[in-house]
């Protein structure tokens, strides 16, 4: 009974000291939250987004089409007529142009054997490669091999510029894995906006 009694006068004793501390912890968050101030920015921060990204593309010779290939030597496929395709920045703010020479999935040439150049028209500067010497993006069509032939080319506002691409078959090719082949390509142009430098 003694311990009961001893065990309920330390409850009163312990609530007699924790309930003033507790009434005044919530005086002073109550008085704390009286004496905040809040202001605000007085104009809206604004961020306007990109209104135009269009570029277009338009064959300006017909495509590439050769039957009965063999390998031939760089200097032959640079003399070669190329087809040429003009590239337009349709919109008033920069972008930079990747154009990249799709492979399709029906290709049966080994695209090792495929050798490309790409130029500005009315140069004939032998840049030419294997594809597999390109480097690799994602494609845009279903099933192909995307190799950038052209990099970063920045476009000002309305520019449009002219594109000579020559492929043949390179001389390295050994007649098995030449022989009897089909490849089959798209020019893709893939449009980014230029970074601006202000």
């Amino acid at each position: 009974m003694e311990k009961a009694k001893k065990t309920n006068e330390n409850k009163r004793d312990n609530s007699r000291f924790f309930l003033p501390l507790l009434l005044l912890l919530i005086l002073v968050g109550i008085t704390y939250a009286f004496w905040q101030v809040a202001v605000t920015q007085d104009d809206p921060n604004i961020i306007t987004t990109l209104a135009c990204l269009d570029t277009t593309l338009t064959d300006e010779t017909d495509a590439i089409y050769f039957t009965n290939e063999y390998p031939i030597s760089n200097t032959a496929g640079m003399a070669r007529d190329p087809y040429s395709f003009s590239v337009k920045n349709a919109c008033d703010n920069p972008v930079n142009v990747d154009i990249t020479l799709e492979v399709l999935d029906n290709t049966s040439l080994n695209h090792k054997y495929l050798r490309a150049s790409v130029n500005r028209s009315g140069t004939t500067i032998d840049n030419s490669d294997i594809m597999t010497g390109f480097s690799t993006m994602n494609s845009t069509i279903i099933g192909a091999t995307s190799y950038v032939i052209e990099r970063d080319i920045t476009m000002a506002p309305d520019e449009s510029i002219t594109f000579d691409l020559r492929l043949w078959l390179d001389q390295t090719t050994p007649y098995e894995e030449g022989s009897d082949k089909v490849a089959n390509a798209k020019i893709v142009v893939v449009a980014s906006p230029a970074p601006n430098t202000d």
